[in-house]
């Protein structure tokens, strides 16, 4: 059972790499031995702390140092899990952003008489390097390996899953096997990723004011209050 827990976490950690682009950079044994070492060196950094502070004679108590220990613990367990979450968000964000793009792109050189993989070598080498670029590079390169299309596209929308580029995938893996003309799907394709993109920058715009309440009421509100009561109240001061 244990041995299958691992199993399953490496796995999981193995592809979270893959979906932020990492697994060049680490194993899933080597992150999640990471975490471990995070552990320690927070431990010791809270440990460090507790010492001087005792040395400058702050009177921390003994319940107080386990709880700080027990917090840098924590800490230093959990950002590495944190961090990578973070990079497999913004690579999702910029692949998402530059999706529309690359598409209209595609879109005209296929309509033009090229070839998928011309018009695909023709944008990677105008294209400065970015998360949605990099996958599409590893495309390119399975293609002239032999593999066919349909599979390059599918390993790709396994490794990064997310949600639009799988959309697309999907839809031109159908397009491939009914043997349609890729060229007229990949002007809708283009056209409901910028849809898309339109209705999620509307959403956060229509958030931003709930958002935006918690600040005013800590930051704003108050600084309001002091410099419209602050006179009057300074004037009552003086007169008592």
């Amino acid at each position: 059972f244990d041995k299958e827990n691992n199993k399953a976490q490496l796995d999981k950690t193995q592809q979270q790499l893959i979906m932020g682009g990492l697994e060049n950079h680490f194993r899933a044994l080597e992150f999640i031995s990471m975490r471990f070492i995070y552990t320690g060196l927070m431990l010791i950094v809270g440990l460090i702390c507790l010492l001087l502070s005792t040395q400058i004679e702050f009177g921390i108590s003994a319940s107080m140092t386990k709880m700080l220990g027990f917090c840098m613990m924590i800490i230093g367990a959990l950002y590495p899990s944190f961090w990578l979450r973070g990079v497999i968000k913004l690579r999702h964000k910029s692949i998402q952003r530059e999706l529309p793009n690359v598409l209209d792109l595609l879109t005209l050189s296929v309509e033009a008489g090229r070839d998928f993989l011309s018009a695909l070598k023709e944008i990677l080498a105008n294209r400065e390097p970015d998360p949605l670029g990099e996958e599409l590079e590893r495309v390119f390169r399975e293609i002239q390996l032999g593999k066919q299309r349909r599979q390059a596209l599918n390993s790709m929308s396994q490794r990064v899953q997310q949600a639009d580029l799988s959309t697309v995938v999907d839809t031109l893996t159908q397009a491939d096997e009914l043997g349609v003309s890729i060229g007229h799907i990949l002007r809708i394709l283009g056209e409901q990723m910028r849809q898309k993109r339109f209705a999620y920058a509307e959403k956060l715009a229509n958030e931003s004011p709930v958002k935006l309440l918690f600040p005013l009421f800590i930051f704003i509100f108050p600084a309001v209050i002091i410099v419209m009561l602050g006179p009057v109240l300074l004037k009552y001061l003086t007169q008592i």
